[in-house]
C-alpha cells in the first residue's frame, strides 16, 4: 500500500529469516529488560566469560552470587533460571515450537519475565514467522491509528488484519530505515511511536545477529 511501499522500496532485500541462537536471544531479552543495550551488553560479556559455556546447563550450575557479580539482580536471576530449565527439562524444545502462533506464544510466557510482547518479538524477529502481528504494543497502534485507521487506535481484544506488506517487519525498520537517508526522522517516529520498540527491539536484535557468547 502507499504507507508502507516507500519503505520497501528504498530496502528491496529487506527479509525476516531465522537468525542466532534461540537460547541467547531470550535470556538476552531478560538480561535486557530496563536496562541500557550498553548495561546489557556489558552484563551478557561478564556472563559469557564467567560461564565459559552459555548453555542453559551451564547457567543452572551457577550460583547466585556469581550470577549477581555479572550483573543480574535476583529477579533476572530467577527469569533466567526459569528459561534455563525450561529448556532443560525438555519443556521448552526450540526446534518443536507449535507451529500455531498462539500456542507457541502461550509456552513461552511460562517462562518467568517473558511476556506476551517479548515472545512476540522473539517469533518475528529469531523464528522470522511472519503472521506474528502485536497489535497490543504502542508504536504498532499509533502506527496504525496515524496511517490505516483513521486516527482511532485498535483495540488490543480486537483484531487487526494487516495486508501482505503491513507486517510488522514494515512497521518496524529499526535497523534498515536508520541506515537509510531516506527514511527520515518523522518517518521513524510515525511508525514507531514512543514505544519500548527503541530499547527492546535493539536488544532482540542484537541478540539475532549474535551466533556466538
Amino acid at each position: 500500500d502507499v504507507c508502507s511501499s516507500d519503505l520497501i522500496r528504498a530496502n528491496p532485500k529487506f527479509a525476516l529469516y531465522r537468525r542466532g541462537d534461540p537460547f541467547s536471544t531470550l535470556a538476552r531479552s531478560i538480561i535486557g529488560q530496563q536496562i541500557s543495550v550498553k548495561a546489557a551488553q556489558s552484563v551478557w560479556d561478564r556472563l559469557a566469560l564467567a560461564a565459559g559455556d552459555m548453555s542453559p546447563a551451564r547457567i543452572l550450575d551457577m550460583e547466585g552470587e556469581q550470577l549477581r557479580a555479572c550483573g543480574l539482580s535476583r529477579q533476572k536471576q530467577g527469569y533466567a533460571r526459569s528459561l534455563c530449565e525450561m529448556v532443560v527439562s525438555g519443556e521448552l524444545t526450540f526446534d518443536a515450537l507449535p507451529e500455531d502462533d498462539e500456542e507457541a506464544i502461550a509456552l513461552l510466557t511460562r517462562i518467568k519475565g517473558i511476556g506476551r510482547w517479548t515472545a512476540e518479538m522473539f517469533l518475528i524477529f529469531n523464528l522470522a514467522r511472519p503472521d506474528v502481528f502485536p497489535v497490543g504494543d504502542l508504536g504498532l497502534q499509533n502506527a496504525i491509528a496515524r496511517h490505516y485507521n483513521r486516527g482511532r487506535k485498535p483495540a488490543p481484544d480486537k483484531a487487526f488484519t494487516p495486508t501482505f506488506d503491513q507486517t510488522p517487519a514494515t512497521f518496524w525498520p529499526v535497523d534498515i530505515a536508520m541506515q537509510h537517508k531516506c527514511a527520515k526522522r518523522s518517518t521513524m517516529r510515525a511508525f514507531l511511536g514512543y514505544s519500548k520498540v527503541f530499547s527492546v527491539a535493539a536488544n532482540l536484535i542484537r541478540a539475532t545477529r549474535t551466533t556466538t557468547p
